[in-house]
């Protein structure tokens, strides 16, 4: 009973686990017999494996190639640097370590100090006009008859230049004649026939044209320049090409309080024919005049913290600040009178600060060591 409830027991096992597995017993442990298995057994099993992995396909391969090859390059180019750097002397490899940005070189004009002559002058607006000119007046008063002469006729003392008529309504008079007191040349006849003059309206002026004056006014805050003497150059609006010597004959005292001007009178030396009573003269007159001044040209100077100052090129080409005094002054150019020496080269065109690096227009610049110009 007991091996037939045995066998069922088994039976039920089987069909629940299905069929039984066999497991292949170890070898027997045989010494020598078992070493020798498991040696054959090793080769087959590595080739087995090596057929089961996959093969390289052939890109990889170069790609591997390829990067040995970029390393090996890399690798020379670092060997041959290092290589060359050492073979260098230190002298060869302090330059490169020294340089530098090249600094900046600004091309500026400039003006050498020497001795000059500083003139200041006044510009003023004259008329030409006869020295000995006078005006005609008539004994009474009346209607103009006739002008006997006409602008530009010599005349001689006595001779008579025109008519006056004082007749009045009811009460006929005869002509009047007016003479000339004066030998010249007639300038000016103002009026016309017909008209009605008093004893006080010059009927002709007279004067000699040998004997030209330019007047002319200034105004009184060049009161303390003017003086007798003084040489001019004049301009004529007839010949704006030529210019003209004069020289003042005389400075009013006073001083015009309409117009608050002081007139002054010039003689034209020497006299000339083409210079007519009434053109129009453009005066520049000298006020001052001093020889041996160090000058230079108002586009030098400049101003810094509200004081006049220039700059100068030193010795290693740089522009240098300096402070300077000014005396007279006239359209183009001011008077040094300290800051700057004869000889000194000022900068008077160019943007620079102090120690800015400069080169002077058309001149070659010498590096401060003695080195090749820039």
């Amino acid at each position: 009973m007991g091996g037939k409830h045995h066998h069922r027991a088994r039976e039920r096992g089987i069909k629940k686990n299905g069929p039984e597995k066999r497991v292949p017993e170890p070898a027997a442990d045989s010494g020598s017999a078992r070493g020798s298995s498991a040696a054959e057994l090793q080769p087959a099993a590595e080739a087995a494996v090596r057929a089961r992995r996959p093969k390289a396909p052939l890109s990889d391969l170069i790609i591997k190639i390829i990067l040995l090859l970029l390393t090996a390059a890399c690798m020379a180019a670092v060997v041959q640097a290092v290589w060359e750097r050492m073979e260098k002397t230190p002298e060869q490899i302090r330059p490169e370590a020294a340089e530098q940005p090249e600094e900046t070189v600004i091309t500026v004009n400039a003006w050498t100090v020497a001795p000059e002559t500083m003139v200041q002058t006044v510009k003023l607006n004259g008329d030409v006009s006869s020295k000995s000119e006078i005006s005609l007046y008539a004994d009474t008063s009346g209607k103009l008859v006739s002008y006997t002469v006409s602008v530009g006729s010599a005349v001689k003392r006595g001779d008579v230049v025109a008519y006056i008529d004082p007749s009045k309504p009811g009460a006929p008079y005869s002509v009047n004649p007016v003479r000339s007191t004066i030998d010249g040349t007639v300038i000016s006849l103002p009026y016309t026939l017909g008209d009605t003059l008093s004893s006080s309206s010059p009927v002709a002026t007279v004067g000699n044209l040998d004997d030209l004056q330019i007047i002319a006014y200034a105004s009184e805050k060049y009161a303390s320049v003017l003086r007798t003497g003084a040489t001019a150059d004049v301009v004529l609006a007839a010949y704006p090409e030529r210019t003209f010597r004069a020289f003042v004959s005389q400075v009013s005292p006073v001083v015009d309080v309409s117009s608050r001007s002081i007139e002054i009178r010039l003689d034209i030396s020497p006299a000339r024919r083409e210079v007519k009573p009434g053109m129009f003269a453009s005066v520049t007159l000298v006020a001052r005049r001093i020889t041996g001044a160090k000058i230079l040209p108002k586009t030098a100077l400049r101003t810094y913290d509200d004081k006049n100052v220039v700059y100068l090129i030193d010795g290693e080409n740089r522009a240098r600040r300096t402070e300077i005094e000014t005396g007279l002054s006239n359209d183009t150019h001011t008077q040094i009178v300290s800051g700057v020496e004869f000889g000194d080269r000022v900068i008077i065109s160019g943007s620079v600060t102090d120690g800015t690096a400069v080169r002077v227009a058309g001149e070659e610049l010498v590096p401060p060591d003695g080195g090749a110009g820039l």
